[in-house]
C-alpha cells in the first residue's frame, strides 16, 4: 500500500523543505502539494527530491522556472 502523508505534518516538512527558496510558496490539500513562485530551473531537482520525499499524494508543479 502507498503510504500518504495527513496534511498537518506534510505543511510542516514543505516549510522546511522550501525554506531556502524563499520565492516558492507551497500549499497542501488533501495531500496534494501545490507549488507556485518562482525557481531557478538548477534547483527544481533538488526541491522536488526534498518534497517527493515527504510522501505527497501528488505534486503540482506551478512554478516559474528561470
Amino acid at each position: 500500500p502507498v503510504e500518504i502523508t495527513p496534511d498537518d505534518p506534510l505543511a510542516k516538512g514543505l516549510a522546511d523543505a522550501t525554506k531556502d527558496y524563499p520565492t516558492v510558496q507551497a500549499t497542501v490539500t488533501n495531500g496534494v502539494v501545490t507549488l507556485t513562485g518562482e525557481l531557478k530551473r538548477s534547483e527544481l531537482p533538488n526541491l522536488m527530491k526534498s518534497i517527493n520525499s515527504l510522501k505527497p499524494k501528488k505534486v503540482e508543479q506551478k512554478l516559474t522556472l528561470k
